[in-house]
């Protein structure tokens, strides 16, 4: 019995993140730079891309200690 392939993570990224791209540029275009959906994807596509950027440095960084991952995980919280 045959197999699926397993998916490449980074194609899949890049597929998602020119996905949103695109959905964004034609909100842009149709509904202006500062329409709430245009934001919304704006915020969205950044966080695609930090996402992977995050996800291709945690996969060549060493083990991490937990108070090394409290710190790196404390530049993510909102400053308040």
């Amino acid at each position: 019995m045959a197999t699926a392939p397993t998916p490449n993570p980074s194609r899949d990224d890049r597929d998602d993140i020119r996905t949103i791209s695109l959905r964004m540029a034609l909100s842009t275009r149709w509904n202006g730079a500062n329409d709430e959906k245009t934001l919304g994807l704006r915020r969205e596509l950044k966080e695609a891309k930090l996402a992977r950027y995050i996800q291709k440095i945690v996969s060549e960084a060493p083990h991490l200690s937990a108070e090394q991952v409290g710190r790196l995980s404390a530049l993510l919280r909102p400053a308040e």
